[in-house]
């Protein structure tokens, strides 16, 4: 399934109009509508948006090599 992601805004008569999208005409599309604002009335971010993300080391292996080792020696 294709997804596209938009903003818009509800009209004073409670419509919803949304155009421009990626889809020809007759086709079929799945439609969900949530709310950017939360029940504060702020704007919704995700816990982690706009924070520095830093590599400490971005070239050593995650997982250190004698846990490599033990899975290499499980019998399956």
């Amino acid at each position: 399934m294709q997804a596209y992601h938009t903003t818009s805004k509800i009209s004073q008569n409670g419509a919803l109009v949304i155009t421009g999208l990626p889809f020809s005409a007759g086709d079929e599309v799945e439609v969900t509508v949530e709310s950017k604002i939360t029940a504060r009335g702020q704007i919704f971010r995700t816990p982690l948006a706009g924070v520095p993300v830093e590599y400490m080391d971005p070239f050593e292996p995650a997982v250190p090599p004698e846990d490599w080792e033990v899975m290499n020696n499980v019998s399956a």
